[in-house]
């Protein structure tokens, strides 16, 4: 066999194949290129004809005489120079149409007979649909105003119930007072009504101060007497301390009662419950007539826990040294 035969058909084959793909790239510009120069070509042709014409137009409007200038038929000057077609489907092809074909109210409308059309009026159609006068009621005046006013802050009064203290004299009563504060306010008016207001800022002027009364509470006490008892079954000689409500105090005694003024915590193995006690300290102080109703984990001996309304009157009392009389023994 002839190998180089055969290599040269094999180079004739590949040769062929280039040459077809060169064929083919080069047919795709070529009509590419002719396309885009026909395109070209059309356009500035067409744009070409249009300045014409436009320029023919604007010469012709402008040799016409002044009495036929009211005249003027956008629509005629337009089929003679091709820019105005009329369509009808069923006409046939070649036949020429002129304005005087159709009828008068069929002529087909263009820009030109829709701006010259005098039908609408916008002044006389408002006019026609809403009256005046209600035109004129519709219109509001909106304001807005913007004011500063000042507010008082309300003072607090803390009212202290005593009975030591009271006692004492020695506590007075603390002033309150309101304080100040300026605020911002947006309004809105519609004819002079106000309708709207909004608060847009608040500034403390002055802080507000509260007081405090002192309240005196020995009149909730059980009795005074007529100073110290002269007719009971002992005499005892005793070391008070104070409790009150709270987290100092409870609420319900030992028996199940309401603490309040005038039940004492005392030792059940030196005092029995419900005993009825006549108390006075050695300053002076008399607790008068009271119940042993309460008990306390510290109330051990010769100690007896009195109930005084308020954590500033327990403070104030301490620790006292006085008398208990037992006037009659519980049960």
């Amino acid at each position: 066999m002839d190998f180089r035969k055969l290599r040269f058909m094999k180079n004739s084959r590949i040769f062929s194949r280039f040459a077809a793909i060169f064929l083919s790239v080069s047919l795709v510009t070529v009509t590419c290129l002719v396309y885009d120069m026909v395109i070209y070509a059309m356009e500035t042709a067409q744009s070409e004809a249009v300045t014409d014409v436009q320029t023919e137009v604007s010469e012709t409007v402008d040799g016409e005489d002044a009495e036929n200038s009211g005249d003027l038929q956008p629509e005629k000057d337009l089929q003679e120079f091709g820019l105005f077609q009329v369509y009808d489907p069923y006409m046939k092809e070649g036949t020429s149409v002129s304005g005087s074909d159709f009828p008068e109210n069929d002529f087909p409308q263009t820009a030109f007979s829709l701006f010259e059309d005098d039908s609408y009026d916008s002044e006389e159609s408002a006019d026609a649909d809403t009256p005046e006068s209600d035109l004129d009621n519709e219109v509001s005046r909106i304001t807005y105003k913007t004011v500063v006013e000042t507010e008082v802050l309300p003072c607090k009064y803390t009212e202290i119930p005593i009975l030591y203290v009271a006692f004492t004299g020695k506590y007075s009563d603390i002033a309150a007072k309101d304080g100040e504060k300026e605020v911002t306010k947006r309004q809105k008016y519609i004819d002079g009504e106000l309708v709207e207001e909004v608060v847009v800022s608040e500034k403390i002027i002055e802080e507000p101060v509260n007081g405090v009364r002192y309240v005196d509470k020995r009149d909730e006490l059980i009795d005074y007497g007529d100073g110290a008892p002269t007719e009971y079954t002992r005499k005892l000689e005793i070391k008070f301390t104070a409790y009150t409500y709270g987290e100092v105090g409870g609420s319900i005694t030992a028996t199940g009662e309401k603490t309040r003024v005038g039940y004492v915590a005392v030792d059940r193995n030196l005092i029995p419950m419900h005993s009825l006690l006549y108390i006075v300290t050695d300053d002076g102080f008399v607790y008068g007539y009271c119940y042993a109703k309460d008990v306390g984990g510290g109330i051990k001996g010769n100690r007896i826990d009195v109930f005084l309304p308020s954590v500033e009157d327990m403070r104030q009392f301490g620790v006292r040294t006085g008398t208990c009389y037992v006037i009659r023994e519980g049960k």
